[in-house]
């Protein structure tokens, strides 16, 4: 079994959190800077989020909990093994020098400090919803494949703004 241990669940839990986190930014960025445009190539997110979503409720409920947790690391490092493949940004750009850089120097920065709190704000209100939204639902009594349809079709819905986002 993978939950034994609260040490075990809080590792395998952080290395959850450290595949996320290590792979979701590449991606944005990669996306980006295609030539392509952004909603065109983040509605693949999307539907995927929608497909995995539906994949977990079926793996929990057909198979064990503990296979989802199995399914995420497996496609994670096929999503990690994808990007290896792929050939970055070589453009001429310039490189900003890191050197003399300090942390109290960017914390005098009010731009970044403010960057900092959207970011702090904004990952982890993703990292609760991806963690108490599925709870919840079971917790008021749906069985895991309605939960996973639910949030299924939820994410669905932010297609459109995705898609054909407006420009502020």
């Amino acid at each position: 079994m993978l939950s034994d241990s609260l040490m075990m669940i809080t590792a395998r839990y952080s290395l959850v959190l450290v595949m996320i986190n290590g792979v979701n930014p590449v991606m944005e960025k990669m996306a980006t800077a295609s030539p392509y445009s952004y909603g065109k190539i983040r509605i693949w997110g999307t539907i995927g989020y929608a497909l995995g979503s539906q994949l977990a409720g079926f793996l929990y409920d057909r198979i064990s909990p503990e296979s989802v947790f199995i399914a995420f690391v497996m496609t994670m490092l096929f999503c990690a093994e994808g990007l290896l493949g792929t050939e970055a940004d070589t453009g001429n750009h310039q490189q900003k020098s890191r050197e003399n850089i300090r942390v109290l120097n960017l914390l005098k920065n009010g731009n970044y400090v403010h960057y900092l709190c959207i970011c702090v704000i904004f990952y982890g209100i993703t990292n609760m919803s991806n963690v108490f939204i599925p709870s919840t639902l079971t917790d008021q009594g749906l069985n895991m494949g309605i939960a996973s349809m639910v949030l299924s079709v939820a994410v669905l819905c932010e297609a459109p703004l995705v898609f054909f986002p407006i420009s502020l």
